[in-house]
């Protein structure tokens, strides 16, 4: 077993790629490096700099390296926005694998917005799932062909792939050589999995993974109130992992049995963030915790 985690912007906060509520981008690498972590992803494209060799420098100067790309977009399952999907692959693809990124994580857009109003489809069948499949395998045989790179899908609450049953038909009708898994233990919580049977099921198709836990009391709220994933998080659904509802030994005791080597994302999702200086606090106690399994940072 083998496995080196690091951070993103999310534990700072940041879900977009410019807003007053969010700390700067030079406070995120700044604390990042501080509290011990030498990866980091990307996050919304436009937060850190996009400018290649300035971009390279500031990691550079606090001896950081980028792990990961990352890119939330509407409408996975539209043919008629294939082509800009592709667009913004390019764009994210050529910033990230120059300075070494080894991942793309991909993710649909959320259907329910920061108020809880209704966005979307909440799930998508047919042609529109086809095309979802078509659309996974397109963009990684074209990250893996021109960048080097290797798609890894990330189901994420609120979005048309979230359960554990689509997630595995996701995985059954997609090509192995372009699409990877991206596993988030809070999200695959959050709808009802359990990431340590789907890490010893599909561990081949898990090169990569985010790491956060649920506040089991608040989800439970969250699903009486029937709250958007958004809103969740504003009532603090998402726990510091010593304190979360996730059994993080027994995802390490899988990733022995199997011989899992890979990266992985510590996150905190906290939007808006309470206080500037509490994402620094939460990500060392995080590191901590975490490298009481033998993983290292």
């Amino acid at each position: 077993m083998s496995l080196t985690f690091g951070t993103a912007p999310d534990s700072w906060g940041v879900w977009f790629p410019d807003n007053p509520a969010q700390p700067h981008w030079s406070q995120f690498l700044d604390e990042a490096a501080s509290t011990g972590h030498r990866i980091i992803e990307l996050g919304p494209f436009g937060y850190l700099p996009t400018d290649v060799n300035l971009l390279r420098d500031e990691l550079a100067k606090r001896d950081l390296s980028l792990i990961a790309a990352t890119l939330m977009t509407p409408d996975l399952y539209s043919a008629d926005l294939f082509d800009k999907k592709i667009a913004e692959v390019r764009q994210i693809a050529s910033l990230a694998a120059p300075l070494g990124a080894k991942y793309f994580v991909m993710m649909g857009d959320l259907y329910r917005g920061l108020d809880g109003s209704w966005n979307s489809p909440t799930a998508v069948d047919g042609a529109q799932w086809s095309q979802l499949v078509k659309t996974c395998d397109a963009v990684g045989k074209l990250v893996l062909e021109e960048f080097g790179m290797i798609l890894a899908f990330h189901p994420h609450a609120d979005t048309v792939v979230e359960y554990s049953e689509q997630v595995d038909r996701l995985l059954d009708q997609t090509d192995s050589r372009f699409t990877q898994l991206c596993l988030d233990t809070g999200h695959y919580f959050y709808r009802g999995g359990d990431s340590a049977a789907l890490l010893r099921e599909r561990h081949s198709r898990i090169p990569y993974m985010h790491l956060k836990s649920i506040d089991s009391s608040v989800l439970k709220i969250a699903q009486e109130e029937e709250l958007a994933f958004t809103q969740a998080v504003g009532r603090g659904v998402i726990a510091e992992p010593a304190k979360g509802g996730i059994d993080f030994s027994g995802i390490a005791s899988v990733m022995r049995d199997v011989e899992w080597k890979g990266y992985a994302i510590v996150e905190h999702d906290m939007y808006p963030v309470a206080s500037m200086s509490a994402p620094a606090l939460v990500s060392e106690r995080s590191r901590q915790y975490f490298n009481s399994f033998g993983w290292k940072n």
